[in-house]
């Protein structure tokens, strides 16, 4: 694959250059992995393409009436499809329900015609109370319709023994699997996130070429990582992402639980106090420069920024007349543009009072960029929890809950 999809810009001053250790953690991180136990096979998913061929062979036996699709789950078996759909905005119907507010998921359900739709029960471990909750009560729905459950829902979750495999087992409902050594927030690229996404009519084919352009990109990923890891040096302890990409507002989300998650860990891999790390912010411009800038500007000096950016997002209708004397302004200039000068501004403004910034730009809005954007950040944390001595992909204080 040619051409270049992100491109990163550190001001001198906000970060070091990345020591050999910083190389080392991604050469170990992207190494041969064979060990479930150590859940790295989210790294040899953008070469791996059985789950899009498996994703392939369930649309094609799905039912051609069923237009509107249903997502049913929470966190990493929703969030990143979820961030993807918001990004590419496809034209076919997918449905996320990703809470268990009752109000929220009764109101949007008694709109639904089920007869036309389709239900994607998702739970990597097969045990997520939320989602065995929403399939219930999408069970008991069909049911009182009279709707055979096997045409009108579809589970997935990992190949091996657990309520919602036994469940699927019984009822002889379809099913796709998770890889076992896969986590969830790490799983956009199983079928997790491919079967909401390839059933909207999204390419899981450039998905999967932007994520495996990350892999050859040692020191944009090395320079990222380095930048972090010098940030909790300095005691920073909140990392900004602020999107100045209007559909990168739920991928924000998911960076927010990939970080925390992964990051926010008490021990080490050795049994020790594990160091601290950041907790995340994201923002989205210009719409949190007028409610949030003021605080970042002159409040505690705690914090650091990524700006993420799109040449598209910054590029628009040029308005050639003006439509009235006091929008003068506006004369040869465009919405997007201003967008830019805005997002230009506000990290100029946060550099001069010495707050560490980096930017990070890609061109299109498109498949391609997206699955770059997921595979630098997961690449990213990972790294800098090999960095720490932190075990990135394990998550016992949500397990603890």
């Amino acid at each position: 694959m040619h051409g270049e999809v992100l491109s990163l810009e550190i001001p001198p001053g906000s970060s070091r250059t990345p020591d050999k250790s910083v190389f080392q953690a991604i050469d170990k991180i992207l190494g041969d992995h064979h060990d479930p136990l150590e859940f790295l096979g989210w790294v040899r998913l953008p070469e791996d393409k059985s789950a899009s061929t498996d994703v392939s062979h369930w649309l094609k036996n799905r039912q051609q009436n069923q237009k509107t699709l249903c997502v049913l789950g929470i966190g990493g078996s929703c969030l990143g499809a979820k961030a993807a759909y918001d990004f590419l905005n496809p034209a076919r119907e997918v449905l996320f329900f990703d809470n268990v507010d009752g109000y929220s998921f009764e109101s949007r359900l008694s709109r639904l015609d089920l007869k036309r739709c389709h239900f994607l029960a998702i739970s990597k471990s097969g045990e997520t109370s939320e989602t065995l909750f929403q399939l219930a009560h999408i069970l008991q729905l069909l049911q009182r319709k009279k709707l055979k459950a096997e045409r009108h829902v579809t589970v997935i979750t990992e190949a091996k023994a657990s309520s919602m495999g036994e469940l699927a087992d019984d009822l002889k409902l379809p099913r796709l699997t998770v890889p076992l050594d896969v986590g969830g927030r790490f799983s956009v690229f199983t079928a997790v996130g491919l079967a909401p996404l390839m059933g909207a009519g999204v390419s899981a084919k450039r998905l999967l070429e932007g994520a495996s352009w990350v892999k050859d990109q040692r020191n944009l990923v090395a320079q990222m990582s380095a930048y972090y890891l010098d940030a909790f040096q300095r005691s920073e302890w909140i990392s900004v992402f602020w999107f100045y990409v209007e559909n990168l507002k739920t991928f924000g989300l998911w960076v927010e639980q990939l970080w925390a998650e992964s990051l926010g860990k008490a021990r080490t891999r050795a049994g020790e106090p594990a160091p601290r790390t950041s907790t995340p912010l994201t923002c989205i411009g210009a719409t949190d420069q007028h409610s949030l800038l003021q605080q970042f500007t002159e409040g505690a000096r705690d914090k650091h920024f990524l700006f993420v950016r799109s040449r598209q997002s910054e590029s628009s209708m040029v308005l050639k007349k003006v439509p009235h004397p006091k929008l003068r302004l506006t004369q040869g200039r465009s919405v997007g543009e201003l967008l830019g000068i805005e997002a230009a501004a506000t990290q100029k403004i946060l550099s001069h009072l010495g707050i560490a910034t980096a930017k990070l730009t890609f061109d299109k809005q498109d498949e391609r960029s997206l699955g770059a954007l997921f595979f630098f950040m997961e690449l990213v944390v990972a790294t800098v929890g090999e960095c720490l001595d932190i075990n990135a992909f394990d998550q016992p204080g949500v397990e603890a809950v």
